[in-house]
């Protein structure tokens, strides 16, 4: 085997500089969260939720038909164990669910606000048809709250408050102009619901 020479060693292979050009800033930027990504992950996560929710709300209205009684006056374990509470966990979501899409739709799209809203809404019969089934509903769950006993107050009062934030949200929709929410996003489709 060759020895290696120290002066060898010592002498560069380029006959330029040994000093480097290469400098490397130190960035104090923080590194920016894609939020865009995760908020769609949450809300993709809490849209599985009301999907299952359904599911086992329908399990249990099935359940609690068969022994002919309605969700909220049957057992808590009809179905299957903590049912009555998975209802309820549901319903609540489910209506906060249609309080955030009215938030959203009133910051993002073309909102006219609730008085321009209202203006319009008192000359449509459509309206009031609307709003004497959302009243004869709202009337079927106070009597069914007085007659019976084992009727759940929370129960009946998360049916009826449902049924307000769906009356709100569909006179909210139909005055409400989406066609904003895809101009800076041409190729895209948007969605709220």
């Amino acid at each position: 085997m060759e020895t290696i020479n120290a002066r060898e060693l010592s002498t560069p292979l380029l006959e330029g500089s040994a000093e480097s050009n290469i400098t490397f800033k130190v960035s104090k930027k923080k590194r920016k969260l894609p939020w865009h990504k995760l908020l769609a992950t949450i809300y993709s996560l809490f849209l599985c939720w009301q999907l299952t929710g359904v599911c086992l709300y329908v399990v249990r209205a099935v359940t609690c038909f068969k022994h002919k009684n309605l969700t909220y006056k049957c057992e808590a374990n009809a179905a299957f164990p903590q049912s009555a509470k998975v209802e309820f966990s549901w319903l609540v979501t489910r209506c906060l669910h249609i309080i955030f899409g009215i938030t959203v739709l009133q910051n993002f799209a073309d909102f006219p606000g609730y008085k321009a809203i209202c203006r319009q809404l008192k000359f449509l019969p459509e309206f009031w048809s609307l709003l004497f089934l959302l009243l004869v509903a709202s009337s079927r769950h106070a009597i069914l709250f007085v007659l019976f006993d084992k009727a759940l107050f929370h129960m009946l009062a998360l049916l009826t408050l449902n049924d307000i934030l769906r009356v709100t949200a569909v006179t909210v929709l139909n005055f409400t102009q989406l066609n904003t929410l895809t101009a800076p996003f041409p190729n895209n489709h948007v969605f709220l619901f």
